[in-house]
């Protein structure tokens, strides 16, 4: 990734950032109780938050 653009190397940081949080929720799930994966999915939302407005803005200004 040394010599990828830009925006690659954003979407390795955030498919990584994901792949970590769903791996966090499946361990809860695993080894604790229901409030743990709970807890862990929770924090998922401000994350789905941030991407899909994300996505719309780069959608938009690629038209252009």
């Amino acid at each position: 990734l040394g010599r990828a653009s830009a925006g690659d190397r954003l979407a390795a940081a955030i498919s990584v950032a994901n792949i970590n949080s769903v791996l966090i929720v499946v361990f809860a799930a695993r080894f604790f109780g229901p409030l743990e994966p709970t807890v862990a999915a929770m924090y998922l939302i401000p994350f789905y938050g941030l991407i899909i407005p994300l996505r719309i803005f780069q959608y938009r200004n690629s038209r252009i």
